[in-house]
């Protein structure tokens, strides 16, 4: 079963929803998505010429299964190339960065609610606003 992730308390003055991320959770997640990706390039016979992640969510979790995986990080997006993200939103960016090479995306978080694009490989899905440690604004990741 997965981590629970930490909400808002019921006196928080924006009174919305939102699902904290840990450092400790991005790795556990980080690594989830790894096991993923490469149980995938093992089943299909191939491996990903490159991780490119979408500035400036992505970065973070790119450059984590870039040395995971230990392929190197894209500054351009090719044929056989990751696309990483941290949330699929409306997937709008996801589309418009894997279709035109049928690349594969990873994404943190989907969000199937919202999102036209559904991500190959994830590790949550959720509905919730999402704070990741690197956009913290207090001590709650």
């Amino acid at each position: 079963m997965r981590k629970q992730t930490k909400t808002r308390e019921a006196g928080d003055p924006t009174g919305e929803d939102v699902m904290y991320v840990t450092w400790e959770e991005f790795e556990e997640g980080s690594r989830d998505i790894a096991r993923q990706v490469a149980r995938f390039m093992r089943e299909e016979k191939m491996r990903f010429s490159g991780i490119h992640g979408v500035p400036r969510g992505g970065l973070v979790l790119a450059v984590r299964l870039s040395y995971l995986l230990g392929i190197p990080l894209a500054q351009a997006i090719g044929e056989r190339t990751l696309v990483v993200d941290d949330s699929s939103v409306t997937g709008a960016t996801l589309r418009r960065l894997c279709e035109p090479h049928r690349n594969r995306a990873a994404v943190f978080v989907h969000k199937p609610d919202s999102s036209a694009f559904v991500p190959d490989f994830t590790y949550k899905t959720t509905s919730r606003i999402v704070n990741y440690p690197w956009e913290a604004h207090d001590d709650r990741n």
